[in-house]
């Protein structure tokens, strides 16, 4: 566990890592017509954005009628999870003013820093500027292409 400024970093085995990547989005409008497990078991498989956060991401819509977990189990939680994990390696250490990350994405997409949402963050992709949108209903959301990437985000 660190702090950075009034953040706590925590690691789990069971929930997501700190930063995830999405390359499908539901609208919230969506997602709040989901019953509650089902809500819990999306925000493992796509990123909630609002429509000019999905626009200016570029990416697709999660096809929700081709998703078949229907009664989600502890099991599907832990595969989906590691499904996550899998497709963005991730090597992230706390500065003084926030974080920073290697990474390796598979593919690119939305990344979600699991970090709340201020317009006043700022995050770097290898050293350049990249704009941030609300993601998951209040998380730190930026495009990010698939590859090697050097991530950084700091706190006012």
């Amino acid at each position: 566990v660190q702090t950075v400024q009034d953040q706590f970093i925590q690691r789990s085995n069971v929930t997501l890592p700190l930063l995830v990547c999405y390359d499908g989005y539901v609208t919230p409008e969506q997602f709040r017509q989901l019953p509650s497990g089902r809500q819990d078991y999306m925000l493992f498989s796509s990123v909630v954005l609002d429509a000019p956060a999905a626009s200016q991401a570029g990416i697709a819509p999660y096809n929700l009628a081709s998703d078949t977990v229907v009664n989600v189990s502890p099991a599907d939680f832990l595969r989906v999870a590691e499904q996550r994990r899998a497709a963005m390696q991730v090597t992230a250490s706390a500065t003084a003013s926030g974080l920073t990350a290697e990474v390796n994405a598979a593919t690119g997409g939305v990344v979600v820093i699991s970090v709340p949402y201020d317009p006043a963050l700022r995050v770097t992709v290898d050293g350049a500027p990249a704009r941030t949108f609300i993601a998951n209903f209040g998380f730190v959301g930026v495009t990010m292409s698939g590859g090697k990437h050097t991530l950084a985000l700091t706190m006012p």
